[in-house]
């Protein structure tokens, strides 16, 4: 073989190597949270195809959260599991709920029961049979009547990627920050907050002493009984996100 045809050869493996390269750095760049891979997250939440895409590449990791929630029709509590999604630690909400294209997934709901959960128009079905999900979405979502909606919220999906049910919304104004000198490593959710001193609402700039530091009703202080006029609610959870844990509370 000439010296040429071996220069050649080796002008092509280097630039096949580089190629190489750069698409497994572009596959990895598109897993991050709000990338443009098979991880972005979509501008609202419900919005059909990438909404399902989105979802179906969460991974699930930290410590979970279990409760019992009482649910229309059934005659015991429910167990309903929150599973936090592994990068929810590093989301930052104040943003997400500002803004018209941002947003993310901080947990996945399962209802670990053998009986769906219902709560007013609601519905999950017992994960072990049905392998249905709900999700925990921060920032902009399409509600299941068309409507938009800016905040918390927990949703079920139908098979094209639009909302279908909706549950526990909470507006911005009532989900609570508290940052911590040593920010969280893993995600997490709790109904009880970090031991810190810097809370606030989001739309305030500093601590507060208003701000109110414990979840502000837990499910079992909730009455087991049907309530046709407005949903029972998650209570109140605390999630681990960027810089600390946030709160969310329907009461």
């Amino acid at each position: 073989m000439s010296k040429t045809t071996n220069r050649r050869c080796t002008v092509q493996m280097g630039q096949t190597l580089v190629l190489m390269l750069m698409a497994a750095g572009m596959a990895c760049a598109s897993t991050q949270q709000g990338g443009e891979g098979m991880r972005a997250a979509p501008s609202k939440f419900g919005n059909g195809s990438s909404t399902t895409n989105y979802v179906s590449h969460l991974d699930y990791s930290g410590t979970s959260y279990y409760a019992s929630y009482p649910c229309t029709g059934c005659t015991d509590p429910v167990i309903l599991e929150f599973q936090p999604v592994e990068d929810t630690y590093k989301f930052q909400w104040e943003p997400a709920v500002h803004a018209v294209n941002k947003g993310s997934v901080v947990a996945r709901v399962i209802n670990r029961s053998d009986v769906t959960f219902r709560d007013d128009k609601f519905t999950l079905e017992p994960y072990e049979t049905s392998q249905q999900s709900a999700y925990a979405w921060v920032g902009y979502a399409i509600q299941s009547n068309g409507n938009d909606w800016r905040g918390f919220g927990v949703y079920t999906l139908d098979g094209s990627g639009k909302v279908n049910g909706e549950w526990s919304l909470v507006e911005p104004s009532k989900i609570n920050v508290c940052t911590t000198a040593t920010p969280p490593s893993k995600s997490a959710i709790h109904k009880m907050p970090p031991a810190s001193t810097g809370c606030h609402y989001l739309s305030q700039k500093g601590a507060s002493m208003v701000t109110r530091l414990a979840s502000r009703a837990i499910p079992s202080d909730y009455p087991a009984a049907s309530r046709s006029t407005a949903a029972l609610g998650i209570g109140g959870l605390w999630i681990s996100c960027s810089g600390g844990c946030c709160q969310v509370s329907t009461m």
